[in-house]
């Protein structure tokens, strides 16, 4: 028995439950924002700003942005950009972020072992080579068209 979907064409209801669960992860990450900003404030902006903290910012604000974007893209039900041009920016939006995180981490780890350059060069070649794999698999990979149900939803189905 098939069963009708919230948007045209939608025939599974768990794109519907998927798209909610997309805005209460954005919902909870700006409220985690806002109660925090008076410590950011208090410990990042009143003082002298160094590579870490300009990194810190890119990747505080850059990760609302792309959520807020992934999130509207979801619930719009017809969006004039077709649906693979959709995926590919939200994938590229996902491996940027995730390019921060590793910088971020690795800048730790960088200091956390008495700035051996020989550990940072290290961690440099094997991000770097993970990078090209994670693009690769990503956007050379699977040049197959997401199926869509009413808008572009990317949610697979199990077998997939």
């Amino acid at each position: 028995m098939e069963s009708k979907g919230y948007f045209p064409g939608e025939t599974d209801g768990n794109g519907h439950l998927c798209r909610y669960w997309h805005l209460a992860a954005l919902t909870l990450m700006l409220l985690d924002h806002i109660y925090t900003l008076d410590v950011e404030i208090k410990h990042l902006w009143k003082r002298r700003a160094k590579i870490s903290a300009y990194l810190f910012f890119v990747h505080r604000y850059f990760n609302p942005l792309a959520a807020t974007f992934s999130v509207l893209s979801v619930f719009i039900p017809s969006l004039p950009v077709n649906c693979y041009a959709l995926v590919f920016s939200r994938e590229a939006l996902l491996i940027f972020a995730q390019v921060m995180v590793v910088v971020i981490l690795t800048l730790r780890i960088y200091a956390l072992y008495g700035c051996n350059k020989r550990l940072l060069w290290f961690m440099i070649v094997v991000q770097l080579a993970l990078i090209v794999i994670v693009c690769i698999s990503t956007f050379i990979g699977h040049n197959d068209q997401p199926q869509t149900k009413g808008s572009c939803n990317t949610v697979l189905d199990q077998e997939t």
